[in-house]
Formats: C-alpha cells, sequence, structure tokens
C-alpha cells in the first residue's frame, strides 16, 4: 500500500513539472565587448547576437540594468524574433543604441559661455545589457515588456573632451546691437532733418 502510494505521488508530481518544462523559454546573449568608450551628450550603439536554444519563438529586445540609467538618457534597442533552436554559433544580430549624459561639470558665464578643463580621471560606470521579452513590434522604450533574466557586463568609461568657451554667440549678438544702434542713430538724424526742410 505504501508503495502503492510512493508511485501515485512521483507521478503528479511528474505531470506538475512537464508542463512548465514544455513552457520554459530561454535566450542567451552573445557579446564581443565588455568596455565601451563613449562621449557625452551623444548617441552610442553596441552591436550583440541573441541565440534560442529552447523549443519555442520568442521576441527580444536589449536594456540597460538600473546600474547604467543614471548616465543614460535613452535608449533605443531593435526587436528581433528569436526563433526556436537558435544556436549561439549562429546567433540573431541585435543592435542596442544609448544616449550618454552630460557627467563632467563645465564652468558657464551667463549660462551659456561654458568651457570644460577634463581635471581628474575619466568616469566609469559599471552595469549590465539585459533580455527584455517584448510581445509587439515596438521598440523597447514603450510598450510592455518583462526581464527574461539575461544579462551580459557593460563597463562604460566617459571620454571627457576638453573645451574653451565658443564666443561666436556673443560676437554676433554684439554686432545685432550695434547695427541695431546705428539704424536707430541714422533713422533719427534723417527724421530731424526731414523736420528742418518742412520749418523752413
Amino acid at each position: 500500500m505504501k508503495r502503492n502510494t510512493i508511485i501515485i505521488i512521483a507521478i503528479l508530481i511528474a505531470l506538475s513539472i512537464m508542463p512548465l518544462a514544455s513552457a520554459r523559454k530561454g535566450v542567451g546573449i552573445v557579446w564581443m565587448t565588455q568596455t565601451e568608450i563613449v562621449n557625452e551628450n551623444s548617441m552610442h550603439c553596441v552591436q550583440y547576437g541573441v541565440y534560442n536554444p529552447w523549443d519555442e519563438d520568442v521576441k527580444i529586445g536589449l536594456s540597460v540594468s538600473n546600474e547604467l540609467k543614471d548616465l543614460v538618457d535613452e535608449q533605443k534597442s531593435e526587436v528581433k524574433t528569436v526563433p526556436a533552436n537558435t544556436m549561439p554559433d549562429n546567433p540573431v544580430p541585435i543592435e542596442f543604441c544609448f544616449k550618454i549624459k552630460d557627467v563632467y561639470p563645465k564652468e558657464c558665464i551667463l549660462g551659456t559661455l561654458c568651457k570644460q578643463t577634463c581635471e581628474g580621471n575619466d568616469v566609469v560606470y559599471e552595469g549590465k545589457v539585459q533580455a527584455i521579452e517584448t510581445p509587439d513590434n515596438e521598440n523597447t522604450g514603450t510598450g510592455s515588456k518583462a526581464s527574461i533574466g539575461v544579462s551580459v557586463p557593460l563597463k562604460l568609461k566617459v571620454k571627457c573632451v576638453p573645451g574653451d568657451r565658443d564666443w561666436t554667440a556673443l560676437y554676433i549678438l554684439l554686432i545685432i546691437i550695434a547695427l541695431a544702434v546705428i539704424g536707430y542713430v541714422v533713422y533719427q538724424k534723417v527724421t530731424k532733418s526731414k523736420g528742418k526742410r518742412r520749418k523752413k
């Protein structure tokens, strides 16, 4: 009796596990680099590959982990359908782009005349790029999405580019003001000259 009970329990456990195993989906990421040198306030793109060794197609995009969200202003990923039984030696290519925020402090005059001296070491952020399952054809920046727990490391080294203040805008403004003043003076002289002629 006890033996029959054990057999029945084992069968029930096997039946409860089987549907989970058959419905299981997975994806892997192939990457060529773990460190990228990026510039402030610029869009940077990285090529990855995704594969799917399981028996069900999956639609995948990429996203940065929380550790990199303080650095990344916006992100845009291609969304690719990865067929079942896609192996890592023949991955589906996917492009992942993100915009880097301004990181280094600038010395500014009047809010717009700024220079950057680049003192100290370059700023480095470390995080991950993670696979995101997407049910539609939209980029991973919009629509519903869910992480499937697959990620690869990514280190972003923000390059500091020294730059002097650009006085061009100020020069143009001064020229405009000077032309306006000259125009006003000429207009006043012409008006006074016409007034004197009328009096005569």
